[in-house]
């Protein structure tokens, strides 16, 4: 019996099996598809026992958001990269030049926003499977961006990596924030990466460079969680066991 085809990842609350009320023998029971190109989060779960049922059954799926954004975020950085080769292509001063730095700019805010969130998604993830005696503790002083980087540390085996992540995930996050609650104000027009044209200070801060840069950092964040949880917190090595496939997929995703 198969039950579903439309991929865990796309399901949100129930997947709901109805039988009528007599008993049914049931000797494999298949949920979602196999692993496919595009979406780490498709992948199947089989039950291959002998079992009778009365009734209803009631399959619960669950969504992988932190895959998602990250999806979101290299689409458009690729936009944004995009943008600028036309920018660039482009002569001084036209306005085929000023769309191209406006798609820039937008194509960067939407790929910062979203590595941010990728990230946020996935530290929601680990500290609700991180042992209870092995979860960092935070006042409400703490942001959230240190209790993502803290729970981090706390969860995963990072090496060297975590005195960069102390520095490179705050930066993200308030580049988030200020996009999220943007507050307009004038400043001088400035020179933009290219050299060809000034700009206004947010295409400076919202550009190609600092798109990679955010995704650069999300990959490195989901890569690591996936692949190297501590080996004393239970919950974590056994999620990233069932999830092996991820590494390799965020990889071919980044190329």
């Amino acid at each position: 019996m198969s039950v579903g085809g439309g991929g865990v990842s796309t399901w949100q609350g129930h997947a709901r099996t109805v039988f009528p009320p007599l008993h049914r023998s049931i000797t494999s029971l298949r949920v979602g598809p196999e692993r496919s190109e595009g979406d780490a989060s498709h992948a199947a779960v089989e039950l291959s026992a002998s079992v009778s049922v009365h009734g209803e059954i009631t399959i619960t799926v669950s969504s992988n958001f932190d895959t998602k954004w990250f999806v979101i975020a290299v689409e458009h950085e690729r936009a944004a990269i995009a943008a600028r080769k036309r920018a660039v292509a482009t002569p001084d001063g036209s306005a085929e030049m000023a769309q191209a730095f406006d798609d820039e700019l937008r194509a960067a805010m939407v790929a910062i926003a979203a590595a941010a969130f990728a990230i946020d998604a996935l530290y929601e993830k680990i500290n609700a499977l991180l042992d209870p005696e092995l979860r960092p503790h935070f006042s409400d002083a703490v942001k959230r961006s240190g209790r993502i980087v803290e729970t981090l540390k706390a969860a995963l085996d990072l090496g060297k990596r975590a005195q960069v992540w102390q520095t490179e995930i705050p930066r993200l996050f308030a580049l988030r924030d200020d996009e999220v609650h943007f507050e307009s104000s004038f400043h001088p027009a400035e020179p933009h990466p290219t050299g060809t044209s000034n700009v206004s200070r947010e295409n400076l801060i919202y550009s190609a460079e600092e798109a990679t840069r955010a995704v650069d950092l999300a990959v490195e964040v989901l890569t690591v969680a996936y692949s190297s949880p501590r080996k004393d917190a239970a919950g974590l090595v056994a999620w990233a066991e069932s999830a092996a496939h991820v590494p390799a997929w965020l990889d071919e995703e980044r190329r």
